[in-house]
């Protein structure tokens, strides 16, 4: 999920009546707790790899939050000077904490919570990364509460923090109510959203068993802004893929694509390399590979991340791993690579996931 998503949510979260308890120090406060486990997106500007690495790792990890809400629960009460409120901050930052961690549970890119004990990466795949619904309402909450909450004080006007003199009750009691009420909405779309993978996941089960495909692990990822549009994944014992999109708006038979499983020296070579685990572990065992390429007496070999491809095209990687064999098939160069969106056209990428989600099908209606 997205940062300010995730700061949303944390500040709806303290307006469900902590503000009552904390006084308004515990919306900026919130705002912070519920970003903060995202500081590790610095990881990116050291490198890929080191992103693939770290982004979602310890700060994400469930004994690291249990282990901060007590330090934030403590200079929360530095800061706003109130006594006896420690535990009341404490359990405010466990809760914007772990739901940070609990949203990017739900998102299908992978989040290790069991740090320092596994590195798994989990994935429920119950929403999107960006998803427009669970943007939309934390941040109608946040706009409904300053509203309410704003007033002018000697000095100057603050929706957000200091100064403020008072609070009137009737209007604060409206803001806690919108504030609750975003809480219990997101909580209904998470349980939406999960019953809509699990049914996609069946369905997909059930067409892949009637041409005779027999997957070990079947996965529906959603794809960006909202639940109702997925990528369908399924892998073998043999690790071939099939791949294809679904509406549950729009629900027609799945076209799977066939990527047969990468059998060759170069394939089990890179397989072989740190590189090689780093990318099976990142991509959850969803791997590929390009046919190899000659490069003079070298060779160049492409494995690539199955899981997130553009609307338009499932055989189209986002994340691939490059390697550069000798004429020995010794490995010289391994580079993580995300694709951007230089070789992407936006406008026409929107629109097939519009039509997609919308009749089911990314090809041109006529």
């Amino acid at each position: 999920m997205d940062t300010v998503t995730h700061a949303l949510f944390g500040a709806a979260i303290s307006d469900c009546g902590f503000r009552k308890r904390l006084g308004p120090l515990a919306t900026p406060f919130s705002l912070v707790a519920a970003a903060s486990p995202d500081m590790d997106v610095l990881a990116y500007f050291v490198s890929s790899q080191a992103a693939w690495t770290n982004h979602r790792g310890y700060t994400h990890a469930f004994l690291t939050l249990a282990i901060a809400g007590p330090v934030l629960g403590g200079l929360g009460r530095l800061l706003s000077r109130r006594p006896g409120t420690w535990f009341a901050w404490t359990v405010l930052a466990w809760l914007c904490l772990f739901s940070h961690t609990l949203l990017d549970l739900a998102t299908s890119w992978g989040t290790m919570p069991y740090l320092p004990f596994s590195n798994a990466r989990v994935s429920w795949d119950i929403l999107p990364i960006i998803d427009v619904f669970m943007s939309a309402v934390p941040l109608s909450s946040f706009v409904v509460n300053r509203m309410l909450r704003w007033e002018w004080t000697e000095h100057f006007l603050n929706p957000l923090a200091f100064p403020v003199v008072h609070e009137y009750p009737r209007r604060r009691r409206i803001a806690d109510i919108a504030g609750r009420t975003a809480v219990a909405l997101v909580v209904a779309y998470f349980a939406v959203g999960w019953l809509q993978n699990r049914q996609t996941v069946r369905i997909a089960r059930e067409e892949l068993a009637e041409v005779g495909f027999r997957p070990v692990e079947t996965r529906a990822l959603p794809i960006m802004f909202t639940f109702i549009a997925y990528e369908v994944i399924a892998r073998d014992a043999s690790g071939e893929i099939r791949k294809a999109n679904y509406s549950s708006w729009a629900p027609k038979r799945m076209e799977f694509a066939k990527f047969p499983a990468p059998k060759s020296d170069l394939f089990d070579l890179a397989m072989n390399t740190p590189e090689g685990r780093l990318f099976s572990w990142y991509s959850q065992g969803m791997v590929g590979a390009l046919p190899p390429i000659p490069d003079g007496d070298d060779w160049r070999f492409i494995l690539v991340d199955r899981r997130f491809a553009v609307p338009s095209d499932p055989g189209q990687p986002r994340f691939v791993m490059k390697f550069a064999f000798d004429s020995s098939k010794r490995v010289v160069a391994a580079d993580a690579v995300m694709a951007g969106f230089q070789d992407v056209d936006i406008g026409d990428e929107i629109s097939a996931l519009w039509r997609l989600t919308r009749y089911g099908d990314v090809r041109e209606r006529r």
